[in-house]
C-alpha cells in the first residue's frame, strides 16, 4: 500500500532539501531553482551588494569633498534595476539639477560634467517606435546598483568607463 506524505520542515539559509528513496536509495536535491532571467546576471558575484566600496574610494581621491558628495546623492537617487537618474536629462534646467545635486545654481553645470567625464554617470538617448525621443542619464553600476540582477546589456555600457576599470582590478 503506497502512502504519500507531506511534511512542512525548517531549513537554515545554508540547508537545502532532499528525498530519499528508500528502496533504490536515488538522493533528490528539492529546491526552488532560483534561476536569473535571460539576459541578466547576478549582481555582486552572487549576492546582492548595493555599494562598491573600493571604487569609491578610487573616485573619492579624484574629486572634491563637494562633487563626491554630488556622486553619492545620485547614486542614492538611482532607480532600481536600471539605475536611471530620471528625470535627469541633457533637458534638466539648472534649477533642477541644483536642486537634486544639493549644490547652488553656478556650479551644478560644472559638478554635472565633471562627473559625466569620469563615468559616474552616462548620457544615454534613444528614439522608439511609438514612444516619444527619450534622452535621460544613467548611473554607474560599477559604483553601486539597487536590485539583486541587473541588465547585461545595461552594464555593458558602462565596461570602459574608469569605475569599470577600478571595480575590475585594472586601475588601483
Amino acid at each position: 500500500m503506497r502512502k504519500d506524505y507531506n511534511v512542512t520542515i525548517g531549513l537554515n539559509h545554508d540547508e537545502v532539501a532532499a528525498k530519499v528513496n528508500s528502496v533504490s536509495g536515488e538522493v533528490t536535491i528539492v529546491s526552488k531553482g532560483n534561476k536569473v532571467p535571460e539576459g541578466f546576471e547576478l549582481a555582486g558575484m552572487g549576492k546582492f551588494v548595493r555599494n562598491y566600496p573600493d571604487t569609491w574610494k578610487y573616485m573619492e581621491k579624484r574629486m572634491t569633498n563637494l562633487e563626491f558628495a554630488v556622486a553619492c546623492r545620485l547614486g542614492l537617487w538611482a532607480r532600481a534595476y536600471t539605475n536611471s537618474l530620471m528625470p535627469l536629462g541633457d533637458e534638466s534646467t539648472l534649477n533642477e539639477l541644483a536642486r537634486i545635486m544639493g549644490v547652488g545654481v553656478n556650479k551644478a553645470k560644472a559638478i554635472s560634467e565633471k562627473l559625466f567625464k569620469m563615468g559616474i554617470y552616462a548620457r544615454f538617448e534613444v528614439s522608439e517606435v511609438d514612444c516619444e525621443y527619450k534622452k535621460y542619464w544613467i548611473f554607474n553600476p560599477y559604483l553601486s546598483f539597487n536590485g539583486r540582477v541587473i541588465d547585461s546589456n545595461m552594464k555593458n555600457l558602462f565596461r570602459n568607463t574608469l569605475p569599470a576599470k577600478v571595480y575590475r582590478g585594472e586601475i588601483s
